[in-house]
């Protein structure tokens, strides 16, 4: 039971206390005590939560779903990896034997996968570790099998369930997010698919993109990668901005040592045309240098109109010059849902390069 520390609470301290012991059960406890955080929250205010209102499972609960990663103010971390530290290791073991399950996992998961709990703190993992898990003989890997089981799913995207439980803690190291996918393996081209979509969607100033490019060009360099593409057309798949679509590239080259491919990404017909749009409408956003459309060379002729690309309004004239480009959105534009972004794409498009674009048309049959 999460208790307070004084009978003396106020109603909304006491509010506070039921619903972290009604999450304490939670295997979204990360996600539900985080989100619920006010951005503005400080550490002096969670100090004086620790201190005079939460009583020690309370301060447990509270701290591992910051440690968890989903709070992303580093002073609120280094302040909850302190607290939560102190507070174990004043607990007798039979007290930690007796936490719940799921928060026991949690607790296991914060310690194992923070540096902060070994370099700064230099706490006896082992015998403390011990005391949490008491007879029932769970390991870091089996907190990550609680999480692969979290909810029922189906493959592939269990993966971007596990990622979005532990948030960006998930990347801190290599060694970590391996451990954390470990009870998903063999992922497979789907699953891969659905964690490059979310990984490149989320802040990367908070998630580690060297981690997971480096787990991602040594652990399933053996993949289709050609299927992993081609995996992208999932229900839901939508790139919104386009720093999420240079992140995908990026993280897809990294496993696939190739660029994403034209042939998937422009000539298949996509069951997600919407999403199969939001590539299109990105990737004519940036230069070539960062995604090159294939071109014969009668469209390298009409992209050369549009002389130096470094100093015009049309930053990629090779898309628009795609002969494959301009079918897609013929064939996009009768879906009603989309008739209205591919006409403003075009509007797009006779502003920024008209000659480029009016000589392409005139190339299709």
């Amino acid at each position: 039971m999460v208790e307070p520390k004084s009978k003396t609470t106020t109603a909304t301290e006491r509010a506070l206390i039921a619903i972290l012991e009604k999450v304490s059960t939670q295997h979204d406890l990360p996600t539900t005590i985080c989100q619920a955080l006010p951005s503005s929250t400080s550490v002096s205010q969670l100090e004086y939560l620790c201190t005079n209102v939460l009583g020690d499972v309370g301060i447990l609960t509270l701290t591992t779903a910051i440690c968890c990663g989903w709070h992303t103010k580093t002073e609120l971390q280094l302040f909850a990896i302190e607290t939560l530290a102190a507070t174990l290791q004043h607990q007798p073991p039979e007290t930690l034997v007796s936490l719940n399950h799921s928060l026991k996992q949690l607790i296991s998961f914060a310690v194992l996968s923070n540096e902060e709990f070994r370099q700064r703190l230099e706490l006896r993992l082992d015998p403390l570790l011990d005391s949490i898990m008491g007879d029932e003989g769970v390991t870091a890997s089996d907190s990550s099998t609680a999480a692969a089981g979290m909810a029922e799913r189906t493959a592939p995207d269990r993966v971007t369930t596990v990622l979005a439980e532990f948030g960006p803690a998930s990347t801190q190291t290599i060694s970590q997010l391996r451990e954390l996918l470990s009870p998903l393996v063999p992922l497979n081209e789907g699953g891969v698919a659905h964690l490059l979509y979310f990984v490149s969607q989320q802040d990367t100033e908070q998630w580690n993109l060297t981690v997971v490019a480096s787990v991602l060009a040594t652990d399933y360099v053996d993949l289709d990668w050609g299927l992993v593409a081609q995996q992208l057309d999932f229900t839901g798949m939508l790139v919104a901005t386009t720093k999420g679509f240079v992140t995908l590239l990026t993280l897809y080259a990294a496993g696939a040592k190739k660029p994403l491919p034209f042939d998937t990404m422009v000539l298949s017909k996509w069951d997600n045309g919407s999403g199969q749009l939001s590539l299109i409408e990105n990737a004519l956003s940036v230069p070539p240098s960062v995604y090159t459309f294939r071109s014969n060379d009668e469209e390298a002729l009409d992209a050369a109109t549009a002389g130096d690309v470094t100093k015009s309004s049309c930053p990629n004239a090779q898309g628009w010059a795609s002969t494959g480009v301009l079918e897609l959105f013929l064939k996009l534009s009768d879906d009603p849902s989309l008739a209205r972004r591919v006409r403003d794409l075009f509007v797009k498009g006779l502003l920024s390069c008209p000659e480029v674009l009016l000589c392409a048309l005139e190339d299709i049959p």
